[in-house]
This record gives structure tokens, sequence and C-alpha cells, in this order.
């Protein structure tokens, strides 16, 4: 399957963020990867906070502050994540993206956690109880210093299960894996997908099913099912955002 992010990179591997494909990728993968966390701001509003920030003072007064602001820091994370898909992965990049997607975030200011630094408070999701905090820093170096320099898909569907598990910081780990996720696959040509609002129950189960087996096979078919269908959807129409 031909990489169709490809065709609108520059000779210096740097994307056009002016381009329609551009602003139409980053409206999808922001708008799902924000509807999955609850946010209520449609897509279309969504798209305003992309193509003309000034509108964020009339969103305020539709939708809660929280979503309004971490809609557009997830904006801004994702031309972050396009701008350094080719830089190393540390721990102080992850922390840095954090901070970028979590900046006054009103859940991390009423729990005194800050953005962009792992969690001081334990944190349970459903039934999942992340990381103890005193081992957060040990596992998300194992983590990195594990994952192969040259990644599959099922390299990727492995660390994004891991990092969820681990679930370093307090709030936004699901907006930042996912943002990683889509990083690992610029970095290793692989074709890139992002995850819908409207399947994310798949999605969810394949973590899930992951965390109690230790098998990838179960996440790895959604990823490569959201990969066709990413394909799909802009492949019939890359001559139109090309030109």
């Amino acid at each position: 399957m031909k990489n169709i992010l490809d065709s609108l990179k520059s000779p210096d591997g740097t994307f056009d963020k002016t381009s329609k494909f551009y602003v139409d990728l980053k409206n999808d993968f922001t708008f799902h990867s924000s509807a999955i966390e609850g946010s209520q701001i449609s897509k279309m509003d969504n798209l305003k906070l992309i193509t003309d920030p000034k509108s964020k003072s009339h969103l305020f007064n539709q939708y809660p502050r929280k979503h309004v602001i971490e809609n557009e820091n997830l904006i801004h994370a994702f031309d972050y994540i396009m701008d350094t898909y080719n830089e190393l992965l540390t721990i102080k990049y992850v922390k840095l993206l954090h901070k970028k997607l979590c900046w006054n975030s009103p859940d991390l200011n009423e729990r005194d956690e800050l953005a962009g630094e792992f969690r001081q408070h334990d944190v349970q999701v459903d039934t999942h109880l992340g990381a103890r905090p005193s081992y957060i820093s040990t596992l998300m170096k194992k983590l990195l210093e594990e994952t192969p320099k040259k990644m599959t898909i099922n390299d990727v569907a492995k660390f994004h299960c891991e990092y969820e598990i681990i679930h370093p910081f307090y709030d936004g780990n699901g907006r930042t894996g996912r943002l990683l996720m889509l990083k690992h696959c610029l970095q290793n040509n692989i074709q890139p997908f992002y995850i819908e609002e409207f399947n994310k129950k798949e999605y969810y189960l394949g973590i899930e099913y992951y965390q109690t087996t230790n098998r990838i096979d179960v996440i790895t078919k959604y990823f490569i099912n959201q990969q066709n269908r990413f394909f799909e959807k802009y492949s019939s129409k890359t001559k139109e955002y090309v030109v």
C-alpha cells in the first residue's frame, strides 16, 4: 500500500500545512481523537478552530470551556508531531508533547498535576489501574529502549498498548498515545491512520485484549482496517489535494 502522505512532502520532508489534504487530515484526526474522549465540539466547529483561530471566543459560548481548550491544544500538538516526526522519541519529547496537549487543562489544574510531567497520583480508567507513579519513569524508559528503531505496524500496536497500560500522565494519555502512533507511522513510512469515534469500542477492546493476553493480533487487525479506511478516503482525492 502506497503511503499517500508522501505526495505532500517537500524535498526536505516537511508538509505543506496550507494544503487541503493537510487541513482535512488535521480536522479528521483531531476531531475524532477529541470525540473519543467526550468532546462535544462538532467537526465543523473543530475545522473553524483550525482555519479561523479567532472563532475560539464564540465557541466558548457554545461548548464547555474544557472542550474548546483541549481541542485547540490537540490541533497545535498535531502540527508539532508533523513538524518533528523524524525526531528521536525520548522521555523529554513525550513530556513536551503532553505539555502542548494539556496546556491550561482544567482537569490537571484541579488535581494539582502539571502538563508535561508524569503524574503524581494513582489513576484508574474503568477497571484498569495505571502504573504506580513511582514506577512510571522506569517503565517509560524501558518502553522506549525496547522499541525497535525500524518499526512495523505490529510494533506500533504494541507500543501503543504498552503506553496506554502505563498511563504515564493524569490526563491526556489517549490523545498523546494516538499522536505518538501517528509519529511512529510517519517515521517508519507506515501507512498512517487515525482512530474514529464511531468504532472506538473495537479500539478499546483491542487494548484490553492485549492487556489480558499479551497478544496484539486484535488491535493490529483493527489498525490495519483503519489504514484501509484512511487509504480509501484519501487516495481517491489525492489529485484534488495535490493540485
